[in-house]
Order: structure tokens, then C-alpha cells, then sequence
């Protein structure tokens, strides 16, 4: 009863009260902004890292600040009225590439661990299948090359802080 209540009530009052925010640095002020701007330098650094070394640990690590990032956005973009939410987009298609290359990392070490220790019959199913996965894996590695790339012509992360200035 209590969370129909919130839903039916609460939920809706707080909703109006934010969108008829006209002053952004009620909401959107130095103790918002500061913690997006050190999260949005720090995906950016962790682009750097995966640049230099694309394998699975950099990989996953920046998959999962780009998460935070977008989350992060999220919760805030009511706080900023210009182009947030496009900005926001602009994370998906990276995230869901590394979250495509994480599970490739995962099937692969999966694969190589049963070609290695499993019964034979899993060993030879398993070096059957381990080129195909690598050749995913692979495909996927190029794909994010392909996304940093366009993130790194476009400028995409002092961009993005700009919006949140």
C-alpha cells in the first residue's frame, strides 16, 4: 500500500517539482557537476588504457566506468536541460560493445580452460570451437577500436564536458 501510495502521490509531486526547476544550480550546481566531470575524465582515461592494451581486464574496467558514466548522467539530466540526453546516447553503443566483447572474453576463457582440462570429449569440442570464438572476439576488438576511434575524432569526452559546465 505504501508503494502504491509513493507511486500514485509522492512520485508524481517530485516529478513536477523537478521539471519546474528554472534555476539549473539548484540541482545541477559544483557538488553535481564536480563528480561528473572527474568520471567523465576518468572514462577517458580509461579509454587511453584499453587503447594501449585491449585486453579483457582493461576492457572490463572501462565497460564498467562507462556504466557508472551513464548511470551517473541519468540520474542527473534533469539538472541539465541542453543536450544531456544525447550525450548519454552516445555511451550505449560503446557500452553494449564492451559488454559483447566482455562475454566474448568469457566464452573464450571458458573454452580454453575445457580444451585444456577437460574430458576428451570436451577437449576436442572445445578446440573445435575455440578459433570461432577468437575470431568474436576478435570482430568485437575491432568494433570498439572502431567506436574509440570515432569517440577520439569527435572529440566526444571534452564534449561531453562541456555540456556539463
Amino acid at each position: 500500500s505504501e508503494l502504491k501510495r509513493w507511486s500514485s502521490r509522492t512520485l508524481p509531486r517530485m516529478l513536477r517539482k523537478v521539471d519546474g526547476l528554472e534555476d539549473d544550480h539548484r540541482f545541477g550546481g559544483r557538488r553535481v557537476k564536480e563528480p561528473l566531470h572527474w568520471r567523465v575524465r576518468r572514462v577517458h582515461k580509461r579509454m587511453k588504457v584499453y587503447m594501449d592494451a585491449p585486453d579483457a581486464v582493461s576492457a572490463h574496467v572501462l565497460r564498467k566506468e562507462l556504466k557508472k558514466l551513464r548511470y551517473e548522467l541519468e540520474i542527473f539530466q534533469p539538472a541539465f536541460r541542453r543536450t544531456l540526453g544525447a550525450m548519454t546516447e552516445m555511451l550505449v553503443p560503446l557500452q553494449e560493445g564492451l559488454g559483447e566483447l566482455h562475454d566474448a572474453d568469457v566464452r573464450l576463457e571458458v573454452f580454453e580452460r575445457l580444451a585444456a582440462g577437460g574430458k576428451p570429449q570436451e577437449r576436442k569440442a572445445a578446440r573445435a570451437l575455440l578459433p570461432l570464438i577468437r575470431e568474436g572476439r576478435a570482430k568485437r576488438s575491432a568494433e570498439i577500436a572502431r567506436e574509440l576511434q570515432r569517440w577520439h575524432a569527435e572529440d566526444i569526452p571534452r564534449r561531453l564536458l562541456q555540456v556539463l559546465s
